[in-house]
């Protein structure tokens, strides 16, 4: 079965099941399990730093707040500009802030600004928008009829490796 993948500026024919589809999933599926690692690590070890750098307990819970806002203000710009100009650089671009987050993160704990951890955190929360995303880029490359199946499986991975990051 062949299909085609339709953008703004340009279509791109590819035989679904070949070997286009199985790369792309393969590497969807390792950027979205390394990520699910980073992700899960940065709540917990981000509340601690926060805590520790700030020297006060009660700032712990802006880990959780600050990330959940930056995967929230990411989404609705990363898909923008995932139909603008297509998936790929919208995952690129998404995980670059998060890369450039946990930079933040790292040197603000060097410094000891708790209000600059806050900030990388957030930026680290884009990282989860990004992984939403990857799901819908692996059920466009999906078989028509499989794509709710596909799509279902994904989600299952995704969450598969945050929860194995805090046992």
């Amino acid at each position: 079965m062949s299909a085609t993948v339709t953008g703004r500026s340009r279509e791109i024919p590819y035989r679904l099941g070949g070997p286009l589809q199985r790369r792309t999933l393969l590497v969807l599926a390792a950027g979205t399990i390394l990520s699910g690692f980073g992700v899960g690590a940065s709540l917990s070890v981000g509340a601690l730093l926060l805590a520790e750098v700030s020297g006060n307990d009660a700032i712990s819970g802006l880990a959780s707040t600050t990330f959940s806002v930056g995967a929230a203000a990411a989404s609705l710009p990363l898909a923008r500009l995932a139909e603008r100009r297509g998936r790929r650089p919208a995952l690129v671009t998404g995980n670059l802030i998060a890369m450039v987050g946990a930079l933040v993160a790292i040197l603000s704990t060097v410094v000891g600004q708790w209000w600059l951890l806050g900030i990388g955190i957030a930026m680290i929360g884009v990282a989860s928008s990004v992984q939403l995303l990857s799901r819908f880029a692996a059920a466009d490359l999906a078989a028509p009829g499989k794509r709710a199946r596909d799509l279902s499986s994904w989600s299952g991975r995704s969450r598969s490796a945050p929860s194995s990051a805090h046992c």
